[in-house]
Formats: structure tokens, C-alpha cells, sequence
């Protein structure tokens, strides 16, 4: 699913979702559904240029988890940030049906100095 992410596919993103699914990005209005999350990565997508998961901890605890990573990210502007992110995933029958980003990525909104 992040390899997914990472490849800016998000229709290939959206199919480890369940249809119905709850997703919120930070302090963003909640996304329901496969539809409404793809159409809101794809925006996200032509935001930047690049990004890339990197993982430190992976919490199991059956039907959640929790993974802290840093997410390396090339602005519109070519610049590369490293932000501090944890994921929190809730499963049904096997797919995400609630996923809620912990992250502050507005660094990557803020032009350059001139």
C-alpha cells in the first residue's frame, strides 16, 4: 500500500481500502469513501514532486496498526524534506477502513524566500 503511495498511484492506493472507508490527513476535512480519497491523493500528488516512506516502528495489534515513519518529500519547488509522521490503520475483512495521518506537512506549501 505505501509502495503505492510512494508511486503516486492512487488508484492503486485506494484499492487496499474498504469502499466505505474514513481517511483524514492531518488537520484536513475527513475523506469517506475510495472515490473521495483518490480524488484528494491525486490533488495531493500535484502538490509535490516526490515522496518516500521510510519506517522506524511497526505496532501489530491485529485488527490495527500503528507505524511511525519519516516520509522524505521533493517540493513543487525541488526542495527535499524529512517530516515526522505516524499512521494510525483500522482494518476490515482485511482492507483499511479508517486511516488517520498524524503529520504537519506544511512545509512543503511555503514558497521560497525570494
Amino acid at each position: 500500500m505505501f509502495d503505492a503511495v510512494d508511486r503516486q498511484d492512487a488508484a492503486a492506493f485506494v484499492a487496499f481500502l474498504t469502499d466505505n472507508v474514513s481517511f483524514r490527513f492531518g488537520n484536513m476535512p475527513i475523506l469517506v469513501g475510495r472515490e473521495a480519497v483518490k480524488e484528494g491523493s491525486d490533488a495531493f500528488y500535484n502538490c509535490i514532486r516526490s515522496l518516500k516512506h521510510e519506517y522506524l516502528q511497526f505496532f501489530d495489534n491485529g485488527d490495527s496498526w500503528i507505524v511511525e515513519q519519516t516520509v522524505h518529500y521533493v517540493d513543487r519547488w525541488g526542495r527535499d524534506h524529512s517530516l515526522p509522521c505516524v499512521n494510525v490503520l483500522r482494518f476490515t475483512d482485511g482492507k483499511v477502513s479508517d486511516y488517520r495521518i498524524y503529520m504537519n506537512n506544511s512545509p512543503l506549501f511555503i514558497p521560497p524566500a525570494t
